[in-house]
């Protein structure tokens, strides 16, 4: 049903944007295995970037880099209480990749590059049926 939520969304507006991450973020903590609430999450974070990214600058506004970041949080409280929840991990890589695209910024993460090569590490581990991607992710953030 997560993907029927997409055909109705106003992707324009962070607010609508903020209310449906908080909306699957409490899926999430429901059932972090889940992943048909990780797959939305992640279009929900493809939109929070899209839609007033400059891609010849690669800048967004404050608002939706915050959004970012909360998401990232997100994932480490998740983490904490789930430490081997490879859906959490993942979606943790992908948002690590936006903010070393965007320059956005975690209290909690020194270099995001480092962390990224670390939790592709990690992946390897959790789901070795993937490793070659996570090496791939792992070439493409040192760039």
């Amino acid at each position: 049903a997560w993907h029927r939520r997409t055909l109705f969304l106003d992707t324009n507006n962070i607010e609508t944007l903020k209310g449906e991450l908080e909306f699957v973020s409490n899926a999430i903590f429901t059932e972090p295995a889940d992943q048909s609430c990780w797959i939305y999450h992640r279009w929900l974070i493809s939109r929070v970037v899209s839609v007033d990214a400059n891609p010849s600058s690669y800048t967004i506004t404050e608002d939706r880099a915050t959004a970012i970041r909360e998401q990232f949080i997100m994932c480490q409280e998740l983490l904490e209480l789930e430490a081997n929840s490879k859906w959490a991990m993942f979606a943790q890589l992908f948002l690590l990749q936006v903010m070393v695209r965007f320059g956005i910024q975690v209290e909690t993460v020194i270099e995001p590059r480092t962390e990224a090569k670390n939790l592709c590490l990690k992946l390897k581990d959790v789901d070795p049926l993937h490793s070659n991607y996570y090496d791939f992710v792992n070439e493409q953030i040192a760039l």
